[in-house]
């Protein structure tokens, strides 16, 4: 048996039985999840087959702004105690491999994976360090075609003051060697260590209870204070891998817009959160969105209605385009967490027929949805009456019926999709674990592929290219494809010694980028101090788009505030818009010639233009 280190919080427990809580809290999950058991306060409410489908790095470069569901994106699983602390780690890999998965989330608790301060930071052999769980599981996850997903999250007590893992470290750096041992213990050019590339940043930090504080006074402070830890945590794994992908968020499904009274329980809705990250650091360099849209209740299943800035797949496509204009550019979506708990395991959950049914459901709403490009259940097999009984296999392993319905859906599903130029050659990048298990990087395999559109072969090749040390395989494709046309690769990569894969990627049309906006404003703008500034502007947008428009007025701070109006979709789409708005001039505005800066943006459109206004003083 794998067991945890000595001392290891164990993920999924906090000694208390989830069905004994009320029914269905996100926060609950999270602190069953990952074993925070000590934190300030605790909460009140309680988450044989034909072709291996896989996916490649590229599938994280396809554009949201893309506006069309990918055909096929990663699928997984999430559960720690079943990949990593239990005898029958292999036969659950195995069965996650037999349900299309191809991906595996996996939580670095740092406060448990370094319960001590390391003498050298740097070095993941430092006796400090508790990683043998982990070792094992990035090794033994390319044996099943899997590759990983780490989230690091939770500050130990010497890095933090002496205070529970929902507090952020005093001195950043330390977050940052930490993230920059694991990117580097695990970038592929260590043999039997396995490679990982993919990353996120914290666990749920919209919550206080695995980040505080959310607020200061009535003010929320927690987006500014994610800010400071995704930089931290991203500098240190692009040090240790640069090829690496880290995601931000891993934000739970709904929160408050105000404080609670009580730190431990204070939660800022997902998209308010996102929102205020974005205006604190519009720039932060993340690969994509992590987000977990569980159901309030598990009886209301993925289709559930909710208001936003709370988020559920009722919401997803307004996350989507909220998330692009806020930080001014495409933003995939993953989602890390789903799950519904089942009886009679557990008194709050679903019927095994109601979790089959919702299984198949939420996987047909993640491929609809033109954001999402991951989509990972939260446990494949129950564990013990701590962990949450979510899983599609009970606890002896044997299959639910949610097991059948998840892998025959995700069949069509799981993969990797690309974006492809018309008429232009193009190269396919796919990860291959499994080879990568065997054979050690800069291996030359042979690839054959045959490319397909609507069942007719369009093209075929041969190909010898080396295995690279992320567990990726590159080649170009001899195919010029049409505009508009979606086609699909079947691909199959051997290696010296007859190990073989064998995947199928989607190729989708880029579509033609929209004009760009153009503004135009009534000229010269006179204006008096103290009083209204009547400004007269035009939009012109060509093309039809679908995401939310505004435009906003912005003077020099001495001469008056920021102004932003929405406007309703239908009011953008028919070419020229004109509107007027409205700003106040203060009195003490200096005289003379001042800067007004107009933006716009509507859908993938953002367009920024200047305007001269000579301010007078007021008659007497």
């Amino acid at each position: 048996m794998v067991a945890p280190p000595s001392g290891k919080r164990i993920a999924f427990g906090m000694g208390t039985d989830p069905c004994r809580l009320p029914c269905a809290s996100p926060s609950s999950r999270s602190a069953l999840a990952h074993g925070n058991q000590n934190l300030e306060t605790a909460p009140r409410r309680p988450r044989p087959y034909l072709l291996r489908l896989l996916f490649a790095l590229v599938l994280f470069a396809v554009p949201a702004a893309a506006a069309q569901a990918v055909a096929r994106m990663p699928i997984g699983f999430y559960d720690d105690p079943s990949f990593r602390w239990t005898p029958q780690t292999s036969a659950n890999l195995a069965s996650a491999e037999a349900a299309h998965a191809s991906i595996i989330h996996a939580l670095v608790d740092w406060a448990t994976v370094a319960p001590t301060k390391p003498a050298h930071p740097l070095s993941g052999d430092d006796p400090a360090y508790r990683l043998s769980d982990i070792d094992t599981l990035v090794a033994s996850a390319q044996r099943y075609d899997l590759r990983v997903l780490l989230t690091i999250s939770g500050s130990p007590a010497w890095a933090n003051g002496g205070k529970t893992p929902n507090h952020p470290p005093t001195n950043l750096n330390e977050l940052t060697q930490f993230a920059h041992m694991l990117a580097s213990r695990y970038n592929g050019s260590h043999p039997g260590l396995g490679a990982v590339t993919l990353f996120s940043i914290w666990n749920e930090p919209n919550l206080g209870l695995f980040l505080t504080p959310q607020y200061r006074g009535d003010k929320i402070v927690s987006p500014a204070e994610y800010a400071k830890l995704f930089l931290a945590a991203y500098k240190g794994i692009k040090a240790g891998d640069p090829v690496a992908l880290v995601a931000a968020g891993e934000t739970s499904n709904r929160g408050r817009q105000r404080p609670s009274g009580n730190p431990g329980e204070d939660s800022v809705a997902p998209a308010t959160f996102a929102r205020l990250l974005a205006e604190v650091a519009p720039r932060l360099p993340f690969a994509a969105w992590a987000t977990h849209p569980y159901p309030s209740d598990f009886i209301f299943g993925p289709t559930q209605k909710v208001a936003f800035p709370n988020v559920s797949f009722s919401t997803m496509t307004e996350f989507g385009q909220s998330l692009q204009e806020w930080f001014h550019r495409p933003v995939p979506i993953w989602i890390t967490e789903y799950a519904e708990m089942t009886k009679p395991q557990c008194a709050c959950g679903v019927s095994y027929a109601k979790q089959a049914l919702d299984a198949r459901k939420v996987l047909q709403l993640a491929a609809a949805n033109p954001y999402v490009q991951m989509f990972i259940w939260f446990i494949l097999r129950d564990s013990t009456a701590q962990t949450w009984s979510s899983g599609i296999e009970n606890t002896s392993g044997q299959k639910k019926p949610a097991y059948t319905a998840f892998a025959s859906a995700a069949a069509s599903i799981a993969g990797k999709s690309q974006l492809v130029r018309p008429n232009r050659t193009f190269s396919v990048t796919l990860a291959v674990p499994f080879l990568a298990y065997h054979d050690p990087p800069g291996t030359t395999v042979a690839i054959t592929y045959t490319l397909q559109s609507g069942g007719t072969v369009v093209a075929s090749g041969e190909r010898s290219e080396p295995t690279q040390r992320d567990e990726n395989v590159t080649f170009p494709v001899v195919f010029r494809p049409s505009a508009g046309q979606i086609y699909s690769i079947n691909v199959q990569v051997v290696d010296k010694n007859g190990q073989t894969e064998q995947h199928v990627i989607e190729l989708l049309p880029t579509k033609p980028t929209p004009p760009p906006l153009t503004i135009s404003t009534s000229a010269p703008l006179e204006a008096t101090a103290g009083n209204l500034l009547t400004v007269h502007v035009s939009l012109h947008e060509p093309s039809a788009v679908t995401g939310r428009s505004s435009v906003c007025l912005t003077p020099p701070a001495r001469v008056g505030a920021r102004i932003c109006t929405s406007l309703p979709d239908q009011q953008v789409r028919h070419g020229l818009l004109s509107l007027t708005l409205h700003i106040w001039i203060k009195p003490n505005a200096p005289h003379g010639t001042s800067k007004l800066s107009i933006s716009a943006a509507s859908g993938p459109g953002r367009a920024t233009a200047k305007a001269l206004v000579h301010i007078t003083a007021a008659s007497r």
